[in-house]
């Protein structure tokens, strides 16, 4: 009987050094596991770092351009209406002739009093769509920061 007691001792040591091994070759695994995902995280994380910066990039150039479309837009505000009326001045609608090569104020007046109002009503207008647009912007951006809240 004591044999018996001696060879259920062993296999009980035998069966927990197997235990052991196992535990071991599956933490052995684990790391590896985590090694692999680290790696994967790790490149992702400078793929979105390279995506941020070209993301970042773009916003530059796009705030650059659209500077540079404000700048067109208020040259092109500026020269419109005195085109507009330069034009209206060209045809055969308004005549100011008299035979005589001389300065007529009388057309530089008419001009000025008709193109100096149109310039200013439409750089009225257009301060005005962009107070209505910065402030649409602004409120669009407090809503979205109160429903992450």
């Amino acid at each position: 009987m004591s044999a018996q007691i001696l060879r259920l001792e062993a296999l009980l040591r035998l069966i927990a050094d197997r235990k052991t091994l196992l535990y071991g070759l599956l933490e052995y695994q684990n790391t590896k596991s985590n090694k692999v995902l680290a790696s994967a995280s790790q490149k992702s994380t400078k793929k979105m770092e390279i995506m941020t910066n070209d993301m970042s990039e773009i916003a530059r150039k796009t705030k650059t351009e659209t500077v540079s479309m404000k700048i067109i837009t208020l040259v092109t505000l500026f020269f419109l209406p005195g085109t507009f009326i330069a034009t209206l001045m060209s045809t055969d609608i308004v005549r100011w002739t008299n035979g005589k090569k001389r300065y007529q104020s009388g057309a530089l007046r008419v001009y000025l009093a008709i193109c100096l109002p149109l310039m200013a009503t439409t750089f009225i207008v257009w301060v005005i769509f962009q107070c209505r647009e910065k402030r649409k912007e602004r409120l669009q951006n407090e809503q979205a920061l109160a429903s992450l809240a």
